[in-house]
């Protein structure tokens, strides 16, 4: 019984930590439209050192639950890349704002 909860843990806290990573990723995107309203283009580079930059307030949470932003690229017309949680164990691709699983 005890190893049963002790995988059930492991497994709630996997999914808290990869919803974390997703929630992170949401506001990137965010941060990412509201440059291109703002600019008319998406940001040259993005990395987590950016996002602290532009604010260093809101920028608290997505810190908290990413570890490195990677592969990003930028088009006039959309954007990819690729974030790693904060303890590594997720990679999370989105791609012109969409999360692919």
């Amino acid at each position: 019984m005890e190893t049963l909860l002790d995988n059930a843990g492991t497994v709630a806290h996997a999914q808290a930590t990869r919803a974390q990573a997703q929630a992170a990723c949401r506001h990137l995107v965010i941060y990412l439209e509201m440059s291109y309203a703002a600019e008319g283009r998406y940001p040259a580079r993005l990395s987590l050192a950016d996002v602290e930059e532009w604010d260093p307030v809101g920028s608290r949470s997505i810190l908290r639950s990413l570890s490195a932003i990677e592969s990003y690229d930028q088009t006039d017309q959309g954007y990819s890349f690729t974030a790693v949680s904060a303890q590594g164990e997720h990679r999370i691709r989105i791609v012109d704002g969409d999360i692919e699983e």
